[in-house]
């Protein structure tokens, strides 16, 4: 009870901290910097302030190596190519292997097959650039038909942000970045070099890759864009150029949403335009999406269930457990209280045959 008060109060101050310091109307190279940002500080400083365990892995565990081969070059290279589709799709690359022997997207794939009578692209980034303790770019063999890879993106901007540092624009971004991180480590009075470290290379990667997705995207022309949305700097930017091209933007919920989190759908000013959020969203219910300061019409929203789930419930509907089973879901920053309240439960049942315990890790976790 005292960690949700201490989060109540910090998100509502830090709601009206951005607010007040109209860190929105920031813009560098036509891009809004702070809506991509905001999230990942936000939860170091509300890590910070209830002693949780970060989000982000030990730099130190990175590996100096990352997975690359031939096959993937070539794929990724579709970027420049590949041309009318009906709809784009922007998935998450945390696979899961299924009973056929093949990696699926739990929450782009069953979508894709519902319009399989139409042309569709998935879009999906190296699975190192988002866990980076892992070496894999992909998880194969994927049960997406039509994909492309975006490491070859990830190449390039590496290349050209060792020459964009070098230049007076890199400066004024980097200035108004340590502006900002010093405000506010003086207002919630905590460290936050590596998360803003993180977001220079996450804004730099927006400035320096948008020309190439701008061109995709005018050249597949889609109807839409669906999406696993998180502020992952390839679904910012996709989405940024999106909203310019005026192709409506569905997010696939992914997980539970509540009045406040995760804080890239919430936000004070609920008139205000932003650049990057979803326009329609694709929801599990009514229960599991509290729409306190999100600015999405009501009317955009649509509950749909998840479509994964179900599959699994009409799929294991047949079979009885021999237990009762009480299932844990953790979550990286909050492991340490998620592993404890399971253990106790544990010591408390030892003598129980009756229920079954199970810890599902969250990939970060496993790396």
């Amino acid at each position: 009870m005292i960690l949700m008060t201490k989060s109540n109060d910090l998100f509502t101050r830090f709601l009206e901290f951005e607010n007040r310091k109209k860190y929105f109307d920031i813009e560098i190279a036509g891009f809004k910097i702070w809506e991509l940002m905001r999230t990942y500080i936000y939860i170091d400083i509300e890590n910070f302030y209830n002693d949780m365990g970060s989000l982000f892995p030990d730099t130190n565990k990175m590996p100096k190596h990352r997975q690359i081969t031939f096959k993937i070059l070539k794929n990724s290279l579709k970027i420049f190519f590949i041309k009318k589709q009906d709809y784009l799709f922007l998935n998450n690359p945390r696979r899961v292997k299924q009973s056929d022997g093949k990696y699926y997207c739990i929450y782009t794939d069953l979508y894709v097959d519902l319009l399989k009578d139409k042309k569709c692209i998935t879009f999906e980034d190296p699975y190192w650039a988002l866990s980076k303790t892992s070496y894999i770019s992909h998880f194969e063999p994927v049960k997406t038909e039509n994909i492309c890879y975006l490491d070859i993106i990830e190449r390039i901007v590496k290349v050209k942000s060792i020459f964009y540092k070098r230049t007076n624009k890199y400066k004024e971004l980097h200035n108004i970045i340590c502006s900002i991180k010093d405000e506010i480590e003086e207002e919630f009075k905590c460290n936050l070099s590596y998360i803003f470290g993180l977001s220079e290379k996450q804004v730099i990667y927006m400035i320096l890759s948008k020309k190439i997705y701008k061109r995709a995207l005018k050249r597949i022309k889609p109807k839409a864009v669906l999406e696993f949305y998180d502020v992952f700097p390839s679904k910012i930017v996709i989405n940024k150029i999106a909203k310019e091209l005026n192709i409506p933007i569905i997010e696939i919920q992914h997980g539970v949403v509540t009045a406040e989190n995760p804080l890239f759908l919430k936000y004070l000013d609920l008139d205000r335009k932003y650049d990057c959020i979803p326009d329609y969203v694709l929801s599990y219910g009514e229960k599991l999406l509290n729409t306190k300061n999100m600015p999405i019409d009501s009317n955009h929203i649509y509950y749909t269930g998840s479509l994964f789930l179900d599959n699994k419930k009409d799929e294991y509907k047949d079979i009885k457990p021999e237990k009762k089973n009480i299932l844990f879901v953790s979550q990286c920053n909050l492991a340490n209280y998620i592993s404890n309240c399971a253990s106790e439960l544990a010591d408390l049942l030892k003598d129980n045959d009756e229920y079954q315990i199970i810890y599902k890790m969250h990939p970060y976790e496993m790396g």
